[in-house]
């Protein structure tokens, strides 16, 4: 075959040769255009052409292409590249695949994960086809292209959602994907995580097409098809992602399995295996107790707990993107069923309908039923956006009142909710109303109240949620009447009970409009009864504190809002308009309760969590604070997966802001910070008060930092605690936190007495290596500067890129060191005489914020001399410029400027940070004192430790426009912290601490010297000296 082509396109040739020459060469060098300018660089890549037109003659050497992982979208222009034989698309985001269908000479075809494909029909036609791979392309039973495929040896469709094998089985009956020991072909098939059903109870055979040819099929996954047989249980619905569906014995909300016995007789389970790998089919065994008696179901909980009882809990769990589950058989061996649960949100299941049935469907959190029947459930239907309703206007502030008309799509009935809660005239019929006409939407008020609403079992809570007492111990009711705005939630139902999308918007009437705030505004759309319930509600005491007294009034004590984890997360709308107007973020999230000890104030602070379990957009897509840069970039920072509504912390009955002002103060430094910005809340359309806006620390945080896999990120607290990240990866036997201090002392943890071992310069290069000591100096000096009380024994959390081997050489973060996030600092600023640094480094603390656990690493550390010289040198350089006085106290005033206009109604609603605005701002001038007081004291605290002989002044001298000086860690430019005039700069240092000085001429200027220094210095771009007085030093650039 192939010689005949040969032949006749030789003859061909010579035939257009003896026409026209030229018109050959012409063609010959006709330019190739790529729309993509990213294809463009893999061909030009691979023809060795980086610049210069691309030829048809170009194109016509290529016959190997690998363009994998290169954010490929469009491949018009690849038909030209006639020659192909092996291309490799995997991992891009193509969704057009026409141009392949001119590429017939294709052998090998690879669009592995191109998951935006919709039509494989283009390359029904490719028929010299030998490896076709399309894992995790959500082809279903768009199979037909296949047809054609004769030459197939390899096939790959694992996850790509085909059901129906029936066309496969034509192939394999034609010879394709089949073992040809003479043509020494060992065909390779992997169909796996596919929803391929076998059914005894329909006597239907999902895998029956390709039953008897499977056998010969070398490289084939699964090894062994599940039996068709009428004496077996069945894997009847499964939970991969539970919330709020069921608790198992502990209280926590664990995936789970049911298993069904589809029989008219007793089924044994004992000996059985359950799975979620193909490569290990006996990954937990079921106790030889358990029975499935003719029509019964069994839950067993898919925790990773591993136990047997009361309840059932396998040793593993469900991956929510979607894997099997598998049941086998004592001879551990034949797969009795398969079960392919699709990638599912958070509380939905995936079921056979009916039970033991051939078909699976999903069903939503209100139609699980663990360990009871699917039949009278109904299946999930995705909403349509087609028949959403359309809103006269927008969410927001209007200076009028109007009408709000609300437009059904034909054939729809739409309804309302007005509290908040889900519109659903089944579910929820009681807070569900049919929209019959135009709504008035005025100017609201709540009133105020003496006395506030207990939430004990029995009361519902119903509006005004101003009135409900969200904590016994410092909830007081508001003063007055408060501003309040209205929120409408729609939907709209066919008459074949298809849904339209609910649609939620908040209004506010205010003659001020939405200069009505000053800052931004955030609106919550909630049902009441996930915040205020007795027994589910997060936000209030309820059932978790009255069955927890009298230990649950003390501040660390129970109620329900100290409940934790995806169980205690809860579905809301989030509106969030910018000052002026704005509509910045609008979409479905999640809602947890956020914090320790300050989740039992009245107000709470609140985590929100953008996720494809509520809305298709998973991220906020918002630059929510103003001028933020991704560091060592000028790309904007405008993507999070979640942030904090902050409630102030500790100081929420006393200023709100300390931690925030401390963040800003340390933006600069190499500390993982938390920005700030203050916002008003509003819940259901009631006043909720001013919440400062804060970056939540998880492993999200540093994949849009500094752009590391968030898979691979470990995050510990405290004393090397798990706290974010991928917690496998916390495993004693890996290069981790606890290595570290085992390293300086292998019995570190016996009695934390300081160890000198780090006086030796080699042990201390090791540490070097495993921790980035520049930014731990900044930590530390940070903490004793502030006079952080809440540390070292608490709010300790540190993270690392984790890898199998660190590399000092990578980009920053990327490199595996350890380094220090800061957070919670509420408790600073407080005494500006107390000596941090003394508690800090004590080996025999016994109180919580210093036991010796907590101040090991720094005592240890303090042993080295370079360590030592360092921290001195840089406790001097913040206060020479983060907190200077006029520094700290110039954004304190500005923070206190954006907050005032909103603090007088905060305090009529919660009676707090103070009881008047010249009290509050009073209780700030105590920051402000503070910050004018603490560098003295902190200078007189290093001096006495380090028995140091005094202070002196430094004055460096410049020409700015022609370089920088930088002192140790400070670039004395106009960019750092208290450098006011970058040509004379003053700092106080220390005696008998040499410091480091280093000329940093600008592009186009040279160094030529200092005057100021010994002679032997003069002309050394970085010098390292000792002066015993005050001393001035100027850098001369040309």
């Amino acid at each position: 075959m192939k010689r005949g082509r040969f032949l006749y396109a030789a003859l061909l040739g010579l035939i257009l040769l003896s026409f026209s020459v030229s018109v050959s060469a012409a063609d010959q060098l006709q330019q190739i255009v790529f729309s993509d300018p990213n294809l463009e660089a893999v061909v030009r890549d691979a023809v060795g052409k980086r610049s210069g037109l691309l030829t048809v003659e170009d194109a016509l050497r290529l016959k190997r292409l690998d363009a994998s992982e290169c954010q490929i979208s469009d491949l018009s222009g690849i038909e030209r590249l006639q020659n192909l034989e092996y291309l490799n698309l995997r991992g891009n985001n193509i969704a057009d695949l026409t141009p392949l269908a001119q590429l017939k000479n294709l052998t090998y075809l690879n669009l592995h994960s191109n998951t935006e494909i919709s039509d494989l029909a283009p390359i029904g036609g490719l028929i010299n086809l030998q490896t076709l791979i399309l894992r995790n392309v959500p082809i279903g039973n768009q199979v037909d292209f296949l047809a054609d495929l004769t030459k197939l040896q390899r096939l790959n469709i694992n996850n790509t959602g085909i059901s129906d094998l029936t066309v496969l089985g034509q192939l394999m009956a034609c010879g394709a994907l089949q073992d040809n020991p003479a043509a020494q072909v060992k065909a390779e098939v992997d169909l796996s995580n596919n929803p391929i059903m076998v059914s005894f109870a329909d006597n239907y055979d999902g895998y029956a097409p390709i039953r008897a040819y499977w056998v010969n099929v070398s490289r084939r996954t699964p090894e062994r098809l599940p039996e068709l047989s009428g004496q077996h249980a069945v894997i009847n619905e499964v939970m991969a992602y539970n919330a709020r569906t069921k608790l198992d014995q502990d209280g926590e909300p664990s995936d789970w399995i049911e298993l069904y016995n589809p029989t008219d007789r007793p089924i044994h389970l004992g000996g059985y295996y359950l799975s979620d790998s193909l490569n290990n089919l006996t990954k937990w065994s079921i106790p030889g107790d358990v029975w499935l008696e003719p029509g019964e179901y069994v839950l067993i909980w898919a925790s990773g707990k591993d136990q047997i009882g009361s309840e059932l809990h396998t040793n593993f769990r469900i991956d929510q993107t979607g894997e099997a589950v598998i049941l086998t058989s004592r001879d551990r061996e034949t797969i009795i069923d398969y079960f392919y649960v699709p990638s599912l949100k958070m509380d939905f299941s995936y079921g056979r309908q009916p039970d033991g049935g051939k078909n699976a469907v999903i069903f939503d959190r209100l139609q699980v039923s663990p360990g009871g029947s699917n039949n009278a459930a109904a299946a999930y239907a995705a909403p349509d956006p087609s028949l959403n309703p359309v809103f006269s206007h927008q969410g927001g502030f209007y200076k009028e009142p109007f009408m709000l008309t609300i437009e059904p799509v034909e054939g729809t009935t739409v309804y309302i909710t007005l509290d908040g809660s889900v519109p659903d005239p089944i579910n929820n019929p009681d807070r569900t109303y049919e929209l019959k006409g135009a709504m008035w939407i005025p100017s609201e008020r709540t009133p105020g109240l003496r006395r506030g609403i207990d939430i004990r079992a029995g009361v519902t809570p119903k509006p005004p949620l101003t009135h409900i007492i969200t904590s016994y111990n410092n909830w007081s009711p508001p003063r007055t009447d408060q501003f309040k705005g209205k929120v409408i939630r729609a939907r709209a139902y066919n008459s074949n009970n298809v849904s339209s999308e609910v649609i939620t918007h908040t209004y506010f009437v205010d003659p001020q409009g939405f200069e009505r705030h000053s800052v931004p505004v955030i609106a919550i759309a909630v049902d009441p009864l996930d915040l205020f319930d007795y027994e589910h509600g997060i936000y209030v005491p309820g059932k978790g504190f009255h069955e927890h007294l009298p230990w649950a009034y003390h501040k660390w004590g129970s109620g329900n809002f100290h409940g934790r984890g995806r169980h205690w997360e809860r579905p809301i709308y989030i509106e969030f308009w910018e000052p002026g107007g704005n509509l910045a973020i609008a979409q479905n999230a999640g809602l947890r309760i956020h914090g320790d000890a300050s989740r039992g104030y009245g107000q709470k602070s609140l985590r929100i969590l953008a996720s494809s379990d509520y809305d298709e957009r998973d991220v906020f897509a918002h630059e929510i604070f103003p001028g933020r840069t991704v560091p060592f970039s000028n790309e904007t920072y405008n993507e999070y997966k979640a942030f904090v509504l902050r409630n102030g912390g500790n100081t929420w009955y006393h200023t709100m802001l300390k931690d925030g002002l401390l963040a800003n103060l340390l933006h600069h430094t190499k500390i993982d910070t938390q920005y700030f910005r203050p916002a008003v809340v509003y819940i259901n359309g009631e006043y909720w008060g001013i919440h400062n806006i804060r970056d939540f620390q998880d492993e999200w945080y540093f994949y849009y930092k500094y752009g590391v896999d968030p898979e691979q990120i470990e995050i510990v607290e405290d004393n090397a605690y798990v706290n974010e990240g991928n917690t496998s990866l916390a495993d004693p036997e890996r290069q981790n936190y606890r290595s570290i201090l085992q390293l300086i002392d292998p019995n570190y943890y016996v009695s934390y007495q300081t160890p000198d071992s780090l006086a030796d310069p080699e042990l201390y290069a090791q540490i070097k290596q495993l921790i980035d000591i520049d930014a731990y100096l900044d930590y530390v000096a940070v903490q004793i500067c502030i006079q952080n009380h809440d540390w070292p024994g608490n709010n300790v959390r540190m993270w690392r890129l984790s890898l199998s081997e660190n590399n000092p050489d990578a980009p920053y973060g990327h490199d595996g060191l350890w380094r220090w996030m800061i957070y919670d600092m509420d408790l600073a600023f407080d005494d500006f005489n107390a000596n941090t640094l003394v508690n800090a480094t004590r080996s025999d603390g016994t109180e919580w914020h210093n036991e010796p656990w907590a101040t090991y690493l720094l005592r240890a550390l303090l042993q080295n001399p370079e360590f030592r010289l360092g921290f001195i040198n840089r406790c001097a350089d913040h206060l020479n410029s983060t907190f200077l006085p006029e520094v700290v106290i110039a954004e304190l005033d500005r923070i206190e400027a954006v907050m005032e206009p909103e603090m007088e109604e905060h305090i009529r609603r919660w009676n707090m940070p103070a009881p008047n605005i010249g009290m509050w701002k009073n209780q700030n001038s105590r920051l402000r004192l503070f910050a004018q007081r603490r560098p003295t004291a902190v200078r007189g605290h290093i001096i006495q430790y380090f028995g140091l002989t005094g202070m002196y002044q430094l004055t460096v001298k410049t020409d700015y426009t022609k370089g920088l000086v930088k002192v140790n860690s400070i670039d004395i430019s106009p960019d750092t912290p208290g450098v006011g005039d970058p040509n004379r700069w003053t700092g106080t240092y220390f005696k008998d601490v040499p410091i480091t000085l280093t000329a940093i001429p600008h592009q186009g200027q040279e160094f030529v010297g200092w005057i100021g220094v010994p002679e032997e210095l003069q002309l050394e771009p970085t010098i390292t000296i000792a002066p015993a007085d005050s001393i001035t030093i100027q850098a001369l650039f040309i």
